[in-house]
């Protein structure tokens, strides 16, 4: 199960394609776990290009998909940000020390491409003189950044 949908956030094209390009989701999940509203946005015809594509290679399925799904920019950048929140949410509600969370939190704050809103709760961002850095700060601010991002994607 991957962590869109252990974080129950439904799959669309570009959270696919993302997902399938970062090597987070196979082609065989992408079909399975495609929201039935997603498919229903396509005839027939397209739905079987896509199974076409997908048997002869994820490169294929990926050039068929981002046609078939008019997948833009903008929408390729919303769905990495959503990817990050289910990977932060999947951190958050582990059973790991608040270290070793903060440092998973850097890792997937690399998987990411960075993103600049997380850099208050990156352990390891250089901070100015006399702010505070205690682990507990940061994991606070981190679970604070990820119940502020669920409320804008009402997740």
């Amino acid at each position: 199960m991957n962590a869109l949908t252990r974080n129950n956030f439904l799959m669309d094209w570009p959270l696919a394609y993302v997902g399938i390009t970062r090597n987070w989701l196979s082609v065989d999940e992408a079909l399975r776990e495609i929201s039935p509203e997603e498919l229903g946005k396509l005839n027939s015809e397209r739905i079987a290009s896509l199974y076409t594509a997908s048997e002869k290679s994820k490169e294929s399925f990926l050039v068929v998909m981002k046609e078939i799904a008019a997948i833009s920019d903008d929408a390729l950048r919303a769905s990495l940000r959503i990817w990050g929140i289910a990977y932060l949410d999947d951190i958050l509600k582990s059973f790991k020390t608040i270290s070793n969370k903060l440092k998973a939190v850097a890792d997937v704050w690399a998987m990411v491409d960075y993103p600049e809103e997380w850099k208050p709760f990156i352990y390891y961002m250089p901070v100015s003189p006399g702010t505070d850095t205690r682990m507990d700060l940061l994991y606070k601010k981190c679970t604070e950044f990820l119940k502020t991002e669920r409320l804008k994607l009402r997740v």
